[in-house]
């Protein structure tokens, strides 16, 4: 009995995947501190989340489901948006409350250099063509 689908076909389907990833950021782990940083919100200084880098990659993000949802934190509103995070099939696993900071963006791209999304989860399935992870930003 033959394959229906081979593993050659599946590299090949990878590798165009990853020539559709024309953003290229880093990951990133919480320690669980924070720091006070002078320059962060526009230079008025805040504490800002202390990480790790765990590694460079290329990626692709992808909208599906855009629906932006509020909720309350901290004693304010706060709206978020889930998009899809796509990073090569062979990237390292990412966790739940990681981070992605994107740092070089394609002209094209909608990304911004320095935007930081957080991993929700990943996105399991047969035969994927990338690492998917549903990630969200804070818009507001």
């Amino acid at each position: 009995m033959s394959a229906l689908y081979t593993e050659a076909e599946l590299r090949q389907d990878r590798a165009e995947a990853e020539a559709l990833m024309l953003d290229t950021g880093k990951a990133l782990r919480p320690t669980g501190t924070t720091t006070y940083d002078p320059a962060a919100d526009g230079g008025n200084g805040a504490d800002v989340q202390v990480t790790v880098d765990l590694f460079t990659s290329r990626c692709k993000v992808q909208t599906r489901n855009v629906q932006a949802r509020q909720s309350e934190v901290g004693g304010r509103t706060s709206t978020s948006v889930t998009t899809e995070l796509h990073l090569p099939a062979d990237s390292a696993p990412l966790l739940v409350g990681d981070l992605f900071e994107f740092t070089t963006v394609h002209p094209l791209s909608l990304s911004r250099v320095g935007q930081r999304v957080r991993v929700l989860g990943p996105v399991a399935g047969t035969l994927k063509t990338a690492a998917r992870y549903e990630v969200e930003e804070i818009v507001a």
